[in-house]
């Protein structure tokens, strides 16, 4: 096992607080492409193939997040502006988590307990979040986004399926086998800080609050 570096200007500094095999660091520092070549076989090599991943990297993540902008100040334009900004981003959160708690939801965004119960309160009272309680402890209540927001604000998931199936029609068998690769890669070993909330007792079969008996 080695050190995770990261880039961060014209330096690479280590990540000592995360570790990854010889292999995995070998595959993308020392230089697989997404057809398998090494890094000198598609032209690339050592601290320029760093520097063009960094800046291609940010450029395309740039790209999401001004497309998501703009969708965002169209929608307030063109409908009823229910949901302010601050909201609009506490509901991308709660979607992108998959149904965390109200304290998994405070801790990620780094807010109360009481100041995230009441903006998901607000929020409730709008009609974009439900309250779910937990089969296994009737205690515990999951959040989930009702369908008016995903007709209505859910605007960042469309435009990336739209890109991700352009994307599969430049790319023959092999790069997406590369492709599909260096994403697990990313989001299993190298995106620690960021859980993946998406699978914390998703297997619990929960029923709405205002369903209940």
């Amino acid at each position: 096992m080695i050190e995770q570096y990261n880039y961060s200007g014209n330096a690479f500094k280590p990540d000592l607080g995360s570790r990854v095999s010889q292999k995995r660091v070998s595959a993308l520092a020392g230089g697989i492409c997404l057809n398998g070549q090494t890094q000198p076989e598609c032209g690339m090599g050592g601290r320029d193939y760093m520097s063009r991943v960094v800046e291609a990297f940010a450029e395309v993540y740039t790209k999401f997040k001004l497309h998501f902008y703009r969708e965002v100040f169209g929608t307030f334009s063109s409908r009823e502006a229910t949901l302010t900004t601050v909201e609009t981003f506490c509901m991308e959160v709660i979607y992108s988590m998959g149904r965390p708690t109200i304290n998994e939801f405070a801790a990620f965004i780094q807010i109360s307990p009481q100041n995230a119960a009441y903006k998901i309160n607000s929020l409730i009272k709008k009609g974009y979040v439900q309250k779910i309680r937990s089969t296994k402890d009737k205690r515990e209540y999951y959040l989930s986004v009702t369908k008016k927001y995903v007709e209505y604000y859910n605007i960042s998931d469309s435009y990336l399926y739209q890109v991700l199936r352009r994307l599969e029609n430049r790319l023959d068998e092999d790069e997406k086998k590369g492709l599909i690769k260096v994403l697990d890669l990313l989001s299993d070993e190298l995106m620690p800080e960021v859980p993946p909330y998406r699978h914390m007792g998703m297997d619990e079969v929960r029923v709405p609050e205002e369903e209940e008996s």
